[in-house]
Formats: structure tokens, C-alpha cells, sequence
């Protein structure tokens, strides 16, 4: 005898079933995820909810993650152009409403005015600043992009609520 979706009654029932793949599927278009990928690198996109940086580091690391570390041009350029071409970031024309602007793995945590990316506690060897103001911060703070100037860092509060990137190295 046959029940509905399955052949034994007692696996699942059709309402659970149904149940399930309605919340998967408003879970989904809640979360906002967006992943894009290169021949390096994983970039898991959080554009629907702010976190402060230990939030959002915390939310990168639930998804076996870090936050993404700018440490070269090219990863630089492109994760921004991704992030333009879903205009998910700000441009000098465009003005977004809120503005998107995410969080790095990039700050000064450990030592204030030392700089290193989380996950890797390595120094910066490549940076693109927005202005020399940047860095005259005081007390610690984090790397924040996409803020004007084509993926220039700034430095934030880390109590800030921010998008946020996290990343994943490739095997």
C-alpha cells in the first residue's frame, strides 16, 4: 500500500515534509548567503545582517571560516568586483541605502597599532588604505572595506555592526 510521498508511513509524513522544505527555503532567503569562488579561495558573503567584528567572527567560524583577509591586490580586486557586479558594495555613483560596508579579518587587537589578519596572525605585507587618517586611530580598532575608493580599508570601532566576508583557503 502506498501513503502519499512514501512507502512506509511511518519515515515521514507529508506535513513534516512539507514543513521542512518551506523553512529550509525561508531559511535560505533570510540567511542571504551569496558564496563566490576562485581558484584559491571560498568568499561567503553576508549582506542581509550587521554584526560587530566578534559577531561576525564568530559567525565565520560556525561555518568552518575566517574572516577574509585582504592580503593581496588580487584578492582584493577580486572579491570587490564580485561584490560590485551583485551591487553589494557602494561605487562613487551609487549610493547604498544602508551602505554596504563589511568587515575584514584585518586589526590591531593583539598589539594597538600593529595590524595582523585573524586567523593567520600575519603582519601586512599589502595594504590599501583610504587616507592617512586611517591610521591614526586611537585605542584598537578593525579593517573595514568598501567604503569609497575601490575597496579602501578603514579602521572601525569593533563594536560596530558591519556586513561581513569570511573566507575559506581551498586544499
Amino acid at each position: 500500500e502506498f501513503y502519499g510521498l512514501f512507502k512506509y508511513r511511518k519515515m515521514i509524513s507529508p506535513r513534516i515534509l512539507i514543513s521542512c522544505l518551506l523553512y529550509g527555503f525561508i531559511f535560505a532567503f533570510k540567511t542571504n548567503i551569496h558564496v563566490h569562488l576562485t581558484d584559491r579561495d571560498e568568499f561567503i558573503i553576508f549582506n542581509n545582517a550587521t554584526k560587530t567584528w566578534k559577531e561576525a567572527l564568530e559567525s565565520c567560524r560556525n561555518h568552518t571560516a575566517h574572516l577574509v583577509s585582504l592580503e593581496s591586490q588580487r584578492k582584493l580586486i577580486d572579491l570587490h568586483m564580485f561584490l560590485f557586479s551583485k551591487d553589494f558594495i557602494e561605487s562613487e555613483l551609487i549610493s547604498a541605502d544602508p551602505p554596504y560596508i563589511y568587515w575584514s579579518g584585518g586589526n590591531d587587537l593583539n598589539k594597538p597599532g600593529t595590524y595582523e589578519w585573524e586567523g593567520t596572525e600575519k603582519p601586512f605585507n599589502y595594504t590599501h588604505w583610504l587616507d592617512e587618517q586611517s591610521l591614526n586611530n586611537n585605542g584598537s580598532g578593525c579593517i573595514q572595506f568598501g567604503k569609497g575608493g575601490f575597496g579602501r580599508w578603514s579602521i572601525e570601532d569593533c563594536r560596530t555592526e558591519r556586513f561581513y566576508v569570511c573566507e575559506r583557503i581551498k586544499d
